[in-house]
């Protein structure tokens, strides 16, 4: 009798990429480049008590920061990471980059911390430079 072997899947490598390491190496690269910024957390957080405290507004990117722009000068900086695949920005995390950018500031969805450093090589020409489509390639909620 023949065996009935099973074809195996292939698999992507970037779908095994998790959020948080994009998150860390994109943290890691900021640091690099001399970017004043910062993880963020959103929602509740729960006490050993068992009482609830706010963190940052829902929607909130995972890092905030700011960019010098010369002496005396910076822009607010916002970054939303997002795994390589399978993330979707939420309709809250587009409202609060969508408002970042409008005032002035940089607004950037990662999936990958090559886009990142990318980025940054625009902003080292040109620290006014508007992305309007916040550098993803990736789903937004509608």
């Amino acid at each position: 009798m023949a065996k009935m072997t099973r074809r195996k899947k292939a698999i992507d490598p970037a779908s095994l990429v998790l959020e948080e390491s994009v998150l860390s190496a994109c943290l890691d690269l900021l640091e690099l480049r001399k970017v004043k910024a910062w993880r963020t957390n959103s929602g509740l957080a729960i006490t050993s008590r068992g009482g609830a405290i706010r963190l940052a507004p829902a929607g909130t990117a995972d890092i905030i920061g700011y960019y010098r722009c010369g002496v005396g000068r910076s822009r607010f900086l916002a970054v939303e990471v997002k795994r390589p695949v399978g993330g979707v920005v939420s309709r809250e995390q587009i409202a609060f980059l969508t408002d970042v950018r409008d005032s002035g500031g940089i607004a950037l969805v990662i999936n990958r911390v090559d886009n990142l450093n990318a980025a940054l090589d625009m902003l080292a020409v040109n620290p006014w430079v508007v992305f309007d489509d916040f550098w993803y390639s990736g789903r937004m909620q509608k």
